[in-house]
């Protein structure tokens, strides 16, 4: 289950609560210029990821997406730990995702 928290910022402006992923997604979208080409989220791992993917979904409509869940997000100056992050990248910037069986016995492969 999601936090009991609403939605919210913190002072170093992390989407905290139980929209945090929708929250996040959205404000990094919202801060482009451009058309979006693809946002990378790093939801709380406390969150169930089943919420954080119907989140991430409705928030970045049609964009790709790929994320990783941490214990902790980095902010300007303070470590949050049950936040969420996002960050989009506009149509200047060709992204793709891939999957790879194995990949933890060939890192440098799999990232080729």
């Amino acid at each position: 289950m999601t936090s009991a928290l609403e939605a919210g910022y913190t002072a170093d402006g992390i989407a905290v609560g139980a929209d945090a992923v929708r929250e996040a997604v959205g404000q990094a979208l919202g801060g482009l210029r451009r058309p979006a080409s693809f946002v990378l989220v790093f939801p709380p791992a406390t969150m169930a990821p089943e919420e954080v993917v119907a989140q991430a979904d409705e928030a970045a409509a049609d964009v790709p997406w790929a994320g990783m869940s941490s214990d902790g997000v980095v902010a300007a100056g303070a470590m949050v730990p049950k936040g969420c992050a996002a960050l989009a990248f506009d149509d200047t910037v060709e992204a793709g995702v891939g999957l790879a069986e194995g990949a933890s016995h060939d890192p440098r492969g799999a990232a080729a």
